[in-house]
């Protein structure tokens, strides 16, 4: 019969908070997101989260998250599940997702070096910002014309970012204001974060001299 021929595949789909892909109190599981067997949608979440997937040929299946249709401030923790599926029988795939986290924040000049943005000092643009996760480097952004960078979707966890000296024009100084250690919580967004430059002291010389 084709029951024997087949298999079934069932599971939950849940919020993965601490990322151990265990389903915890508190770590609820999402409505309405759609599952892919081998690329092809098969199933829609309930109310809990829980699919059931019927008439599933036996042998080996992909199995993963329609990421269109993921939540904001979520993200897939991993692009697909391998599963060996044997004649009749059935396989459990649990799928997680991981709330994420936004930075953001300016690029400035600290023309008086008081460690604070001031009316008159300009915001630097097109300069890069890297973004380093346990002494690695994961992505950069370049900041925009009002000398904002922003990194979004990401995992929580403990981040610095740095301005990329490279980046720097030569009369500029990368001091230790132009790089900071940042703790990204779930859902959290920090949007008023602050790297400083100031000026080599031989090109202030210089000025005073002209004056």
């Amino acid at each position: 019969t084709t029951a024997a021929r087949t298999g079934k595949i069932k599971g939950c789909v849940f919020v993965d908070i601490d990322q151990n892909d265990l389903q915890e109190q508190g770590e609820e599981g999402l409505e309405g997101i759609y599952i892919l067997v081998d690329n092809f949608q098969a199933a829609r979440t309930d109310k809990n989260g829980r699919f059931t997937i019927s008439s599933i040929t036996a042998g080996p299946h992909q199995i993963s998250l329609d990421l269109s249709n993921i939540p904001a401030f979520y993200e897939a923790a991993r692009d697909k599940t391998e599963l060996f599926l044997k004649k009749g029988a059935s396989g459990t795939v649990n799928l997680t997702v991981i709330p994420v986290g936004l930075l953001a924040g300016q690029v400035m000049l600290d023309l008086n070096e008081n460690n604070t943005p001031d009316k008159d000092e300009p915001i630097l643009r097109d300069i890069r910002v890297n973004l380093f996760k346990e002494d690695k480097l994961v992505r950069w952004e370049f900041t925009n014309a009002k000398g904002v960078f922003t990194f979004d979707n990401l995992r929580p966890g403990t981040y610095v970012i740095k301005v990329d000296e490279e980046s720097v024009d030569e009369k500029y100084n990368v001091t230790d204001k132009g790089a900071m250690q940042v703790t990204v919580k779930p859902w959290e967004e920090k949007k008023d974060l602050l790297l400083l430059l100031n000026e080599y002291k031989k090109n202030r010389v210089k000025k005073i001299l002209d004056y």
